[in-house]
């Protein structure tokens, strides 16, 4: 009978399309007293690394040289931090700050590649903002980049409904896991599974005009209500007399035995293991138990940190056995080639039989153990895929991806950026190329998109007072009696007018009669509904709040075009 129960197996249920293709197992042996004890361990995950009641990590935003004074001061007390960038920063900041805030236990988190208001953009401007970023950080900095802040703060637009989920669903493409933003359960507002998403409870000294006391509260607040995970930021604006009041704070919490001093990244990867790794085998030979753990991958979570379990009263560490890449390249979209990797030339390729196909040479070394994670627009409801492509010696040449065709100019406009993250392992070091292909998605003339109705968008999927390459030269309020006002403006078509349609947005406050007149185009989109234009004029009542209205004049029209808001 014992010989019978020496084996059992575990059947586990995986989170579809997070972790699918993405795991690899991990052997774990545990000594117990005697075979009785054996046969019934079993491996308990520990929500924390052994002995740690709180983790704390910090976060730091935006591409500023005030970093560089706060790096020696988190090194003085043994604080990690990760830095949330964009492409904002200056010459001397990539130079001199950018390589300090990748290295000694800190790491760089997504705040998107130009820092702009996500709900004013358009599906793919929005996956373009955060997918072309984290390629690129995770370029410049040879480290997998898993954790994302949005900029503002803001994830929510009234012309723009659920672009919150969308959003979210964008992160989940990208590989995102988290990162502590304005509410420690961001995984709700991003309609996103508690066990794949994981953010921190915000301590706010202030940016400027830093103070013991703000610190203390924050702690005791968060503390008194239960958090687990603190996180210290935001923005680097520290003057020297703020430095000295951090130095201050961060001396009275530091090398506390109890807290776990991390970064977002080993926090974020940690939390997942504990809610994901499963225990798929267990063999019991006499008083030797062999577990058989299923692992999300480093390269997946961004971070090789271990996680702690209890086993008949021992604590086990579970190590990853695979390795972060050491090297993180993008392929050129000219020649395929990355200095990184020489001898490998890669191409993703969209084709005329519906498929994105992946074509790679390789005149080097053998990749072993090669695993493609296919990254998808959000135009297609699939994710992710992750497909297992064993040893390349010589050439690659699989389709990655089959797609339905659609009307994708229906969708969303901009830049649809597809990439791969080719994964392997060569000459024993771990390494990762992206490849990716983009496609400029631009709308008919005379089509009003499904977006349009809340925004306009120009072709880089970013909403602006005109787009199609028109500009809003100017909007001027002009007082003509007490009882009514009038906005005027005018529209200059770019050198391309005759070829692409430009896309105005005007924003009043509603709550009375609203006449919209001038050059109007046939319909005008106020607030999600279409308006005909008759005699040059729309005449509505505008609801109470914010309102907008959306006008698309067709191509070929030149003329400077005034229209008045008059609101009585």
């Amino acid at each position: 009978m014992k010989k019978f129960l020496s084996i059992v197996i575990f059947l586990v249920s995986l989170l579809p399309g997070i972790l699918s293709g993405s795991t690899y197992l991990v052997d774990v042996t545990v000594e117990c007293e005697n075979e009785e004890a054996a046969y019934s361990a079993y491996l308990k995950f520990l929500p924390l690394p052994q002995g740690k009641e709180v983790a704390f990590s910090c976060r730091w935003d935006d591409s500023s040289l005030g970093h560089a004074a706060l790096v020696p001061l988190l090194k003085k007390y043994g604080y990690k931090a990760t830095f949330y960038l964009n492409e904002s920063g200056k010459k001397a900041f990539w130079q001199k700050v950018f390589p300090q805030l990748y290295r000694d236990g800190f790491t760089v988190g997504n705040h998107t590649r130009g820092h702009k208001e996500l709900p004013r953009l358009s599906a793919n401007g929005i996956h373009y903002e955060i997918m072309a970023w984290k390629m690129l950080l995770e370029y410049r900095s040879d480290q997998c980049v898993t954790t994302f802040i949005v900029p503002y703060g803001k994830i929510n637009s009234p012309y723009f409904p659920g672009v919150d989920k969308l959003i979210g669903s964008i992160l989940r493409r990208a590989g995102i896991y988290g990162g502590s933003d304005f509410s420690p359960e961001m995984y709700r507002f991003y309609g996103t599974d508690k066990r794949a998403y994981f953010s921190g409870a915000i301590v706010r000294p202030g940016d400027r005009n830093t103070k013991m006391d703000k610190f203390d509260a924050d702690v005791k607040r968060h503390l008194a209500a239960g958090a687990e995970h603190l996180s210290l930021g935001i923005h680097p604006w520290h003057s020297p007399a703020d430095l000295k009041v951090l130095d201050a704070c961060l001396k009275k919490y530091a090398f506390n035995p109890r807290w776990w001093y991390c970064n977002e990244n080993d926090y974020i990867a940690y939390k997942f293991l504990f809610h994901n790794a499963k225990v798929v085998r267990k063999v019991v030979k006499g008083k030797i138990v062999h577990f058989q753990v299923e692992l999300p991958s480093p390269g997946r979570l961004g971070s090789d940190t271990a996680l702690d379990a209890l086993c008949a009263g021992k604590v086990v560490s579970i190590r990853h056995t695979e390795k972060l890449p050491e090297k993180i390249g993008i392929a050129s979209s000219g020649n395929g080639l990355c200095a990184k990797f020489p001898g490998v030339r890669a191409f993703l390729k969209k084709g005329g039989d519906n498929t994105f196909r992946l074509e790679l040479t390789n005149n080097g070394a053998p990749l072993e153990d090669v695993k493609l994670t296919v990254i998808l627009p959000p135009v297609f409801k699939d994710e992710q895929q992750v497909l297992s492509c064993g040893k390349v010696e010589k050439s690659l040449n699989r389709s990655v991806y089959k797609y339905t065709r659609r009307d994708p100019a229906r969708e969303s406009s901009g830049r649809e950026l597809t990439a791969v993250a080719v994964d392997f392992v060569r000459e024993g070091k771990a390494g990762r190329l992206w490849v990716q292909h983009i496609e400029e998605i631009k709308h008919p003339a005379g089509t009003y998109p499904l977006y349009y109705r809340y925004a306009a968008l120009d072709k880089n999927g970013l909403l602006a007072l005109s787009c199609g390459k028109g500009d809003l030269r100017s909007f001027t309020a002009v007082q003509s009696k007490p009882e009514q006002r009038a906005g005027i403006f005018s529209l200059r078509p770019e050198p391309d007018w005759k070829t692409l349609p430009l896309i105005a947005v005007v924003e009043f406050t509603g709550g009375r009669s609203v006449t919209l007149c001038g050059e109007l185009p046939p319909e005008v989109i106020i607030n999600g509904k279409v308006f005909k234009t008759s005699r040059n004029q729309v005449k509505f009542s505008a609801p109470a709040g914010r309102c907008r209205a959306v006008m698309c004049i067709p191509p070929g029209v030149r003329m400077l075009r005034e229209i008045a808001v008059m609101v009585r």
